[in-house]
């Protein structure tokens, strides 16, 4: 899935070539982010903001990402139960 972040064409993809303990990567020069596969919805959903931020603010330090994407999935997985696509691409 193609989406835009900071006026940036950015490609969003499952991967299982991600070890077990990166659940997602940005890749700034082919602005490309790819989410592990095997994830559980609310951990997808967390992965996905989290590298989205990383995206968006790459000067934002690791911890700081790590609560902001944590929050909003928090709230979007719990109090208004959406779930993250789990496709190839997220959703087409």
């Amino acid at each position: 899935m193609r989406i835009v972040l900071n006026s940036e064409i950015w490609e969003i993809n499952t991967s299982t070539s991600l070890s077990v303990d990166d659940n997602g990567r940005t890749d700034f020069s082919t602005r490309t982010i790819d989410i592990h596969s095997h994830l559980h919805p609310k951990c997808r959903l967390e992965t996905l903001i989290h590298e989205m931020i990383h995206a968006s603010f790459d000067w934002l330090a690791e911890d700081f990402v790590e609560i902001i994407a944590e929050d909003i999935a928090r709230v979007l997985y719990d109090k208004f139960r959406y779930r993250c696509p789990k496709s190839k691409t997220i959703a087409d």
